[in-house]
C-alpha cells in the first residue's frame, strides 16, 4: 500500500470539498433558523434579522411527511429456477435485518439531510464485532462532513479513495494501540472541532480509506485502510491471503448517496434550502420593514420646543391622569409626530412572496390540505392534492435507487459473511411468527454465481392513498370483478388495469377459483358415491318387477301396484 500516495489524496480532497462542507453546514443553520446574516444581494452591513421566518422549516417538515409515507419495501426476485425458494427467504429475512440495525429510524433522519442539503449518505459494513462476535451487517446514516471522495467524480465508483473520519477519545485510543506516537491530531481538530465538541483535543482523528486496486486481467478489487495522522492503523492490502479478495468480495464501495436535486456533473445535490433561502431572506427583510413601521405607528410620538413647559415626566407616565404646563400651550410649542401608514402593496408584495417561496418548493396550499381560490369540493382538491404529488414522487425516485443498492450491498454481505447458520424469525402468511434457519451455504449453494433481482414496493401509510385503494376494492366487488365464478371474464379486465397490488390480487383470486372448483368436485363425488355405479359408459335401463312377463297385469289382483322399477347395467349378468 503507498500510504504516502493515500494521505496526500486525502489532504487534496478534503481541500477541494471545504466549499461543499461549507454549504451543508450554512444548509444547517437555516434550517435551524440560526442564520447569522442576509443571503442574496442585502449588503454586507444592512442588519441582521430580529426575528426569522419558518417557511424553508415548514416546507421541510411537509416534504419529510410525504417521503415517509413512501417508505420503500424490498422483494427479491430470481433469475433462473433454482434460486426461487432462496429469493423467497432473503424477502423475508431481508425487512428483519433492516429492522435490527433501526433502519427506518436512519431512513428518518437521512430524508432531513437529503431535503436540507440535498445530498444524504448511507452506509452498509459488515460489523465482526456484532451479536457477541459472530459479526452481523450494519446500515448506518454517514455524516456528509466527514465522508471525501474525489472531487471530479461523477459518481461514488469512480472515485479513486473514499475517506470517511471517525472520532475516538485519546484514553480509548491508548487502550487499543498502545499509544498516540505518530497521531497528527493537530490539522483535523481545526476542521473538525464543530463535530468533535468542546473536548476535541483529547479526540484522536481515526481516518478509514476504501480505496480500488485493479488486478491483473482487469478485476478491481476493494481494500480498507485504516490511518491516523502518519500512523497506519490497519490495512487490507498489506494482510496477504486473508484477504486476498479483498476487504469485501463484492468490490464495491460500501457507501451510497441519496440526492433531492440532482445537479449534472456533480456528486452531489442541491437541497430546499440551497433553493429557497434567497427569497426567505428577502422575506424577512421585508418582515422586518413591516414590524418595525407597526411599532413606529403603534407608539405615539410628540414635537415639544425647548420652552414648551410641559412636565415630561407626567407625560410620558400613562397612569397620571393631569400633566403639569407652564404657560399656554398651543401647536408653536408642541404639536403630535405623524406618521405615514405602511401602504398596502408592501404588505401585498410579501404576501406574494410567500406564494412564490412555496412554488419555489413544492409546498402549496393543497399540498398541506388546505385550499384557496374558491376551490372547496373535496373531490377537487383531492383531484389538485394528487397532482401535486408528482414532485413527491420524484423526489422519491433517487431514495428508491439508493434502497435498491442498500438491498444489493446486505445480499452480497450475507452471501459473503453468513457462513454459519443464523435464526430469524419472519411472519407467516397466516400472521403467525415462524422460524428460518438461514446460511450461505443454503441460500446461494450450487456451482453458479446466483444473481437476483430487486423490485421495490411502497408501504402506503397515507389515510388517504389507503382509503383510496379500499375503495377501489369494493368497487371491483360492486362490479362483479372479484367473483371467482367470473374468473376468466375477471382476470381479462384487471389484467388491463393499473393499480397497486394488481398482480397479487389476480393471483389470490385464482387461488380463491381453484379452491372453489376443487370443493365443487368433492362435493359432487360425495354425491355421486351412495348410488350404484356401473362401468364406465355403460349404459342403465329400467324394468318393472311384478310378473313372469315382467309386465304388470292390470285384471289381476296380486297386490301389485303397478310394478317397482330397478336398475340393471346392460351387457353385465
Amino acid at each position: 500500500m503507498d500510504f504516502e500516495k493515500m494521505k496526500s489524496c486525502y489532504v487534496q480532497y478534503r481541500s477541494s470539498l471545504s466549499g461543499f462542507r461549507e454549504r451543508v453546514k450554512q444548509s444547517r443553520l437555516w434550517f435551524k433558523q440560526q442564520q447569522t446574516e442576509y443571503q442574496g444581494g442585502f449588503a454586507a452591513g444592512a442588519g441582521r434579522p430580529k426575528s426569522h421566518s419558518g417557511h424553508i422549516f415548514n416546507a421541510i417538515q411537509y416534504k419529510h411527511a410525504d417521503l415517509m409515507d413512501n417508505y420503500p419495501a424490498a422483494n427479491i426476485l430470481p433469475r433462473e429456477p433454482k434460486d426461487e425458494e432462496s429469493a423467497k427467504v432473503l424477502t423475508e429475512i431481508v425487512p428483519f435485518i433492516l429492522e435490527r440495525c433501526a433502519f427506518k429510524r436512519t431512513y428518518d433522519l437521512n430524508l432531513y439531510n437529503k431535503l436540507i442539503s440535498g445530498t444524504a449518505a448511507y452506509g452498509v459494513f459488515f460489523n465482526p464485532d456484532a451479536e457477541g462476535g459472530r459479526g452481523d451487517i450494519e446500515v448506518k446514516d454517514v455524516e456528509l462532513l466527514n465522508l471525501t471522495w474525489q472531487p471530479d467524480a461523477v459518481s461514488l465508483s469512480e472515485s479513486k479513495y473514499i475517506f470517511y473520519d471517525t472520532f475516538m477519545d485519546a484514553e480509548d485510543f491508548c487502550a487499543v494501540y498502545d499509544n498516540l506516537e505518530g497521531v497528527s491530531m493537530q490539522m483535523q481538530y481545526d476542521e473538525q472541532k464543530e463535530l468533535a465538541g468542546e473536548d476535541a483535543y483529547r479526540t484522536v482523528v481515526i481516518t478509514d480509506a476504501y480505496y480500488k486496486k485493479l488486478e491483473k486481467g482487469g478485476r478491481r478489487i476493494l481494500h480498507f485502510a485504516r490511518f491516523s495522522g502518519s500512523r497506519v492503523l490497519f490495512s487490507s492490502e498489506d494482510e496477504g491471503k486473508q484477504f486476498q479478495n479483498g476487504f469485501y468480495a463484492h468490490g464495491e464501495y460500501p457507501f451510497i448517496f441519496d440526492l433531492l436535486n440532482p445537479v449534472p456533473g456533480e456528486l452531489t445535490g442541491l437541497g430546499l434550502v440551497d433553493v429557497a433561502k434567497d427569497m426567505q431572506a428577502y422575506i424577512d427583510r421585508l418582515d422586518e420593514a413591516i414590524n418595525r413601521k407597526c411599532l413606529i405607528c403603534a407608539q405615539d410620538r410628540y414635537f415639544f420646543s425647548e420652552n414648551s413647559g410641559v412636565n415630561e415626566d407626567e407625560f410620558l407616565d400613562v397612569s397620571r391622569p393631569l400633566v403639569h404646563v407652564r404657560g399656554s400651550l398651543d401647536e408653536t410649542r408642541a404639536a403630535p409626530l405623524n406618521v405615514a401608514q405602511l401602504p398596502n402593496y408592501i404588505v401585498e408584495h410579501r404576501n406574494n412572496k410567500i406564494a412564490e417561496l412555496k412554488e419555489i418548493t413544492g409546498n402549496r396550499d393543497f399540498a398541506q390540505g388546505g385550499s384557496n381560490g374558491g376551490v372547496t369540493a373535496a373531490s377537487a382538491i383531492t383531484a389538485l392534492q394528487t397532482a401535486s404529488d408528482k414532485l413527491v414522487r420524484d423526489s422519491v425516485t433517487f431514495s428508491y435507487i439508493a434502497f435498491e443498492q442498500m438491498v444489493r450491498l446486505v445480499v452480497e454481505l450475507i452471501r459473503e459473511f453468513y457462513d454459519e447458520p443464523r435464526i430469524f424469525r419472519v411472519t407467516g402468511d397466516d400472521g403467525k411468527n415462524e422460524y428460518r434457519s438461514v446460511s450461505s451455504a443454503e441460500l446461494f449453494s450450487g456451482g453458479e454465481r446466483s444473481v437476483f433481482d430487486i423490485s421495490l414496493t411502497v408501504e402506503k401509510n397515507n389515510p388517504y392513498q389507503r382509503a383510496t385503494h379500499n375503495q377501489l376494492i369494493l368497487e371491483l366487488n360492486n362490479a362483479g370483478l372479484l367473483n371467482p365464478d367470473n374468473f376468466e371474464n375477471a382476470s381479462f379486465i384487471l389484467k388491463n388495469l393499473n393499480f397497486d397490488g394488481k398482480d397479487k390480487l389476480i393471483r389470490d383470486l385464482e387461488e380463491l377459483t381453484m379452491k372453489r372448483r376443487q370443493q365443487a368436485e368433492a362435493m359432487q363425488q360425495a354425491q355421486s358415491g351412495g348410488e350404484p355405479q356401473g362401468g364406465a359408459g355403460t349404459p342403465l335401463v329400467e324394468i318393472p318387477i311384478g310378473n313372469e312377463d315382467g309386465m304388470a297385469d292390470s285384471g289381476q289382483d296380486s297386490g301389485f301396484d303397478g310394478g317397482t322399477l330397478v336398475e340393471i347395467p346392460l351387457g353385465q349378468s
